[in-house]
This record gives structure tokens, sequence and C-alpha cells, in this order.
């Protein structure tokens, strides 16, 4: 080999050896390294216990998180609707297909104390309504016993009916009531006309509703009632089977 190429090695080499760190270095270097992988293995450990502790805390979450749904689940839970609701025998109930209303009032003096009575029949039962008035007069007394059975039929009896089908047939003595609800008397009377109003805005949500004239000796429980009502100052109700 040629001078030349021995000198460029041994210039490489003495570049190389300049630039190495002298040797007290090096061993102070591998003790830090030692110190390192010393202070590594401690920080492994504590993360290895961290991992532990979040392993056992994410099962404690996830059993309070399945104990919340069951609560969830109990407070929550839906109500039956109205349909899904069945009566004892599983039945659905059945619409009423007839009700007959009577009415009758007054007022002793007339105007003073009066009362007002309405006897509701059904296919099986009989209901009787009163309702008691300090201050009236006969024909107020009248319009509110037909009122009174309109009222409580809109109401108690909704879930029974169907305004389609169910026929309402209206019976009262009192000419005047009967005429101004037929629209054949024109109703003057400033007092009344509130009263008339809301008769027929009750009698119009049936298809099937008649109202009639009958004689007295024919409307002798409404009467009664009236009068009844009167004496105890007292409204009531009553059912009767029939």
């Amino acid at each position: 080999m040629s001078k030349l190429f021995f000198s460029e090695v041994i210039s490489s080499a003495k570049t190389v050896k300049s630039q190495m760190p002298p040797i007290s270095e090096l061993i102070n270097n591998q003790a830090s390294l030692h110190d390192c992988h010393c202070n590594t293995k401690s920080l492994q450990d504590s993360l290895i216990k961290l991992n532990l502790k979040f392993e056992e805390l994410n099962k404690e979450l996830s059993l309070c998180k399945q104990q919340m749904n069951e609560l969830t689940k109990q407070i929550f839970q839906p109500v039956p609707s109205v349909r899904q609701q069945s009566s004892p025998n599983n039945n659905p109930q059945k619409t009423i297909e007839n009700i007959i209303l009577r009415f009758d009032g007054g007022a002793s003096p007339n105007p003073g104390i009066g009362g007002s009575g309405c006897v509701l029949t059904l296919p099986k039962k009989q209901i009787e309504l009163a309702t008691f008035h300090p201050h009236t007069t006969n024909n107020e007394a009248e319009y509110n016993g037909l009122l009174l059975g309109l009222r409580y039929i809109n109401t108690q009896l909704s879930s029974f009916i169907n305004y389609t089908s169910t026929n309402l047939t209206i019976e009262g003595d009192s000419m005047l009531v009967v005429q101004h609800c037929l629209g054949s008397w024109k109703c003057n009377a400033e007092n009344l006309k509130p009263f008339l109003a809301e008769a027929k805005c009750l009698m119009s949500k049936f298809k099937n509703c008649k109202i009639n004239h009958i004689p007295r000796a024919e409307n002798a429980k409404a009467d009664e009632l009236s009068n009844i009502v009167r004496d105890l100052k007292k409204d009531f109700i009553k059912e009767v089977s029939l």
C-alpha cells in the first residue's frame, strides 16, 4: 500500500480520538445512565400501580352505571295508555246508546230560594242530580236543571258516549225552555241568554239530540228533586239501579 494511504488512515484516527470524551467523563456518564435506569424502573412500577387503580375504578364505575340504569328503568317505567288499560273483565266499556234527560226547577217566592233537579235515565241505571240556589227565578232554575244534566253528561259520562251514535232525548215541562232551545220562541230576557247559549252549545255536540215538552205529571221525579234540594239547601247526586 502507498504511504499516502497510511497517512490518511492515521489522520482519520487522530480526528476520531480528538472527538472522543475523556475516560472519566464516560465513567460519569455510565453512572448517570445507571441512575436514569433506576428512576425509569421506579416510574414504571408507579405506572403499573396506577394502571391497577384505574382498572379497579373502571370496574366500580361500570357497576354504578348498571345500578343507575336499573333505577332509571324503575322510575321512568312507561305508563300504559287508556287503551292499554283494561277493565276487570278485560272487555272494552260499551258505548251508551240512549240517554233520556228530564229536568225541572223552581223558586219560592219568584224570585227567591230555588232548586233545580235532573234525572238521567241510562240503560241500567238512573242518575238523580239536584242543585240549590240561594236566589234565583223560576225560569233560571229550570234552565239550570237542563244544564245540570248536560254538564254531567259531557264531563262524567264522556268516556261512555259517542257523540255521533248516542241518542240524547231531553224532556221537560217548561214550555219556555223547550221552545227557546227549539228556536221556536225568541229569547228576549237578558238574564236567560247565557243559559240558552250554553245549552245549545252542549246539545249541538250530539248528532242525534232532540228536546220535547212533556206534561208536568210525567216530570214528577225532576220536580221532586228540585223541591227536596230547596229544603235541604245542599246539592246532591244519587244513582239508582234499574
